[in-house]
């Protein structure tokens, strides 16, 4: 996508004034083709292409689904509004303001995930769990929302922890659970 991006960048410099975005990618294929995607976070990297569409002139977008996460939701709308942020100090911010005293642990899971995903590309469900939601990583994020749990104490820190630890997490365990069943069973089950 960002090729053909680039490409009509060029073809036609400072006329892009708007441009669509599918972050419902990869979790709407992956519902039609019956598995659970490894979720996607991305703000750095929506901080980079905010940057970029900034550059080109870009100034209004339309969105085809949601972000998986909340911290994608936001650092998609900030990035648009100021794209030279220090995004590493906005997206910290947002954490300490968002989770409060669980904070450190929070972006620790979120920047897990982001790195890993990016790692694996997030293109099918094999490469989701083999090689981004790896054994030793998901326990690592367990611990991490574990500490979360206990850290956050009060409203709404702590219904916030709870709804990501009963939504993404879970749902994370789920696809992870799945891939392991899937290994085990023979082909055609």
């Amino acid at each position: 996508d960002w090729v053909k991006f680039m490409q009509w960048s060029r073809k036609l410099p400072g006329r892009l004034h708007s441009v669509w975005l599918y972050p419902c990618f990869p979790r709407e294929t992956a519902g039609i083709q019956g598995y659970t995607a490894f979720p996607v976070v991305e703000p750095h990297g929506l901080a980079k292409q905010m940057k970029l569409f900034a550059e080109n002139k870009v100034r209004s977008f339309m969105f085809c689904g949601a972000y998986d996460t909340v911290v994608d939701f936001w650092a998609s709308l900030k990035f648009q509004d100021n794209a030279e942020a220090d995004a590493d100090a906005m997206i910290r911010e947002f954490y300490q303001r968002y989770y409060g005293a669980a904070a450190k642990p929070m972006e620790e899971f979120f920047n897990g995930i982001e790195t890993a995903g990016d790692a694996a590309e997030r293109l099918d469900e094999a490469s989701s769990w083999d090689i981004a939601g790896t054994d030793a990583r998901m326990a690592e994020w367990q611990t991490l929302i574990d500490e979360a749990a206990k850290l956050a104490q009060d409203e709404p820190a702590k219904s916030r922890v709870a709804n990501v630890r009963d939504n993404l997490w879970a749902e994370m365990l789920k696809g992870k659970l799945r891939g392991l069943v899937d290994q085990c069973l023979p082909l055609g089950h």
